[in-house]
């Protein structure tokens, strides 16, 4: 049986550091972090843009049910908008 390695990640969402375990995170995940909770509704909007990413010093979206390789030291920049 393969051991899980335990090994934390250091990322900032919105400024933020957090640690993270696993090589990939998801949208949700991402939201859930940055805000504590993900509200999957029709009248709210989230808006997710990451750096350092795999694509360098790029601004890349992360949209909904996509997932990103985590990086030491990747930044997320999550906003909240309600829709009106």
């Amino acid at each position: 049986e393969k051991l899980k390695n335990k090994h934390e990640i250091t990322i900032f969402i919105n400024g933020e550091e957090k640690e993270v375990t696993k090589e990939k995170i998801s949208y949700e995940e991402v939201i859930r972090l940055a805000f504590g909770h993900y509200e999957d509704n029709d009248s709210i909007n989230y808006t997710v843009i990451y750096f350092k990413g795999n694509m360098k010093n790029q601004m890349v979206f992360l949209l909904k049910g996509q997932v990103v390789m985590v990086k030491k030291g990747m930044r997320i920049n999550v906003t909240r908008t309600n829709k009106s």
